[in-house]
């Protein structure tokens, strides 16, 4: 059926059509001036590269949901064309078909912005909290790093990601300078929440910071879980104050003569003799 044919059955729905490109390069062009809600698209397009190459490039620029029109059901072809299809039209197709298609194609679009929208958004809540926060998808590799935790373990998130949390955390107990045990034993079969209350994490930079860290499943059920999140608490200052009261508690304890402290208030009156 012709161009004329499907612009027909498209304008009886109120669509606004374009004259169709007639190659990959134009096809761009077009997308670039227009900026369309919907592209329908030939896979063998005609030109330097074909639709799926088509379609990558001008993803790569607009978010604009693309249908393929295609006559073959190889699955090689749809292989290729799922990464930057919203939907697959086999020709011929009715006009309820394209219809169809279209309806799904604009919710599929309309389904991803929001999810885009929401992981942006907790993505900025994360990376503007005080504490440090890795993700761990269900191969337990880290995909996620605020840029807090960047800072206490002192890795950047593209030298952490793909990394587990065992080589990325060098833990140590606090008073024997030796592995966390406890963390290396648990942390790759990990079904309930735990936390380490005191720890050592040796950075990257061979920083030695005091933490405290809460580590849970991610669960998409009761029985899946798919992934892990740790959230790192840098207590270092607080350790340190807690350090200097404790040896200005026992320096105090150990003077044999009274001792009285006391709070003086400045006034601004002059004093009388």
């Amino acid at each position: 059926m012709s161009s004329q044919y499907y612009k027909k059955m498209l304008s009886s729905r109120g669509y606004i059509v374009y004259p169709p490109a007639r190659s990959g390069p134009e096809a761009i062009e077009v997308a670039k001036e227009v900026k369309p809600d919907l592209i329908i698209m030939d896979i063998n397009i005609q030109g330097e590269f074909d639709g799926v190459e088509t379609a990558k490039r001008i993803l790569s620029e607009f978010n604009i949901p693309i249908i393929y029109a295609s006559g073959s059901s190889e699955n090689e072809t749809i292989e290729r064309a799922k990464s930057t299809a919203a939907a697959y039209l086999l020709k011929p197709f009715t006009k309820r078909d394209l219809f169809i298609t279209i309806d799904v194609a604009f919710a599929k679009s309309e389904m991803e912005q929001k999810l885009r929208k929401n992981e942006a958004r907790l993505s900025t809540i994360l990376g503007s909290i005080a504490n440090g926060v890795l993700a761990t998808n269900s191969d337990g590799q880290v995909e996620y790093v605020n840029d807090t935790a960047e800072f206490i373990t002192g890795l950047l998130s593209e030298n952490a990601t793909g990394k587990t949390l065992k080589e990325l955390l060098d833990l140590r107990d606090p008073q024997k300078n030796t592995p966390l045990e406890f963390f290396y034993e648990q942390v790759d079969s990990l079904k309930h929440a735990i936390t380490i209350q005191d720890a050592c994490l040796i950075n990257a930079g061979g920083e030695s910071r005091r933490v405290s860290l809460h580590i849970s499943p991610i669960r998409t059920s009761a029985q899946n879980i798919n992934g892990l999140v740790c959230v790192i608490f840098d207590i270092t200052d607080q350790v340190e104050i807690a350090t200097q009261l404790n040896t200005l508690g026992l320096a105090l304890e150990s003077i044999s003569d009274g001792v009285i402290i006391l709070e003086i208030e400045e006034t601004t009156s002059s004093a009388k003799i």
